[in-house]
């Protein structure tokens, strides 16, 4: 097995790159001081979003609930089923892989898929006529499409013969330096606001940090 590892530098201006439940930037204390975090889940969908711009056949993964449409469809255009047949085996499909939620319906946790594997989880219920057997026979496809899906890996609670160790590991990063939280206040004027009529259209505070 090869094993590669980065550590890379970056210098960021001002900026709100990861917010947490506050909308504050995101923080870690290490080494005893405060520092400006990012999390591992926010640069792996910055990588998956720039990989999909520069070679989206090979990465063509999704973390969506809404799963049950493209399957609809497959059934439908690809299988010759009518839509009201389509659309129930879709959501059998959809409950085999997650619980299903409502209103309107979709599955209850985001899954990370991709429409080739889509495509295959409709072929094997149509030659399998059961959702959990179909559910089990994408093991046996190689997809073309979902090189994020092979380095990131995926978690499936309800199922964990769906779930896949990643290639790629990220931990979180860290400044290199001390961080503190600073405020910025704003204003925005009203382009159409009278001459005559002073203050601003919008006020506002906002939390930023700039660090390597």
């Amino acid at each position: 097995m090869r094993h590669l590892e980065l550590h890379i530098l970056q210098s960021v201006p001002v900026a709100c790159l990861n917010r947490d439940d506050f909308g504050s930037p995101k923080t870690a204390l290490f080494g005893n001081v405060q520092r400006a975090r990012v999390s591992s889940q926010c640069w792996k969908r910055a990588v998956r979003e720039l990989m999909q711009e520069e070679a989206p056949a090979l990465f063509g993964g999704q973390r969506t609930r809404l799963i049950l449409d493209p399957l609809c469809r497959i059934l439908h255009e690809q299988h010759g089923l009518a839509e009201e047949e389509a659309r129930k085996k879709a959501e059998e499909l959809g409950a085999a892989v997650s619980k299903l939620d409502t209103p309107p319906v979709r599955v209850k946790t985001l899954f990370f898929t991709s429409p080739l594997e889509l495509e295959a989880l409709a072929a094997a219920y149509v030659a399998t006529g059961n959702a959990k057997k179909a559910v089990k026979e994408l093991a046996k496809h190689p997809l073309k499409d979902a090189a994020d899906i092979a380095l990131f890996g995926r978690m499936v609670a309800s199922d964990h013969s769906l779930t896949l160790e990643g290639a790629a590991m990220f931990s979180h990063a860290l400044s290199t330096h001390k961080v503190s939280n600073e405020i910025d206040f704003f204003a925005a004027v009203d382009d159409l606001q009278p001459e005559d009529e002073a203050g601003a259209g919008m006020t506002g505070t906002l939390e930023f940090n700039s660090a390597t």
